[in-house]
């Protein structure tokens, strides 16, 4: 990889992209190992050439970008992923609606199915009521209507 100077004030690219630039241009020959895929690459001074303050503050820019783009693609990840759970906390939580409302029909269902059997115990126990009372004033008035006869058969016999 070859450094090129860029002239003050100036944008470029990046050094990275710079060398892959270079390694498609230039032919690779036998023996010869690529740099690509390294992090470490010659500073400007070993090849002969000189390092301005510019360059400097440039690379420094270009290194702020990419982390702001990495943070930044990153992000858009977390809120794709964000997106996507709420949607389908979202059709969970309409499903869990819907089976809330289900459960609602069917205690209300309950519900009036147990108001009808209390309300026929009820009457039941109204009638039975009726019955014993009806029952105790017979057998009341059967006694006494025995007794007369008792008494009546008694009064004969003297």
């Amino acid at each position: 990889m070859t450094w090129r100077l860029r002239p003050p004030g100036r944008g470029g690219v990046s050094p990275k992209v710079q060398e892959h630039q270079d390694e498609l241009q230039e032919p690779q020959e036998p023996g010869h190992e690529s740099s690509a895929g390294h992090e470490h690459l010659d500073p400007p001074s070993a090849l002969g050439t000189s390092c301005t303050p510019s360059d400097a503050k440039f690379d420094d820019k270009v290194h702020k970008y990419e982390a702001r783009q990495k943070k930044a693609e990153e992000e858009r990840r977390e809120r794709r992923a964000l997106r996507r759970q709420n949607q389908s906390l979202g059709l969970h939580n309409n499903l869990l609606a819907l089976e809330n409302r289900q459960l609602n029909c069917e205690k209300q269902t309950l519900k009036a199915e147990k108001r009808e059997v209390t309300e026929k115990k009820n009457e039941m126990a109204r009638r039975l009521r009726k019955q014993k009372r009806i029952s105790e004033y017979y057998r009341r008035r059967l006694i006494e209507i025995q007794q007369k006869e008792a008494a009546e058969q008694n009064d004969h016999s003297k």
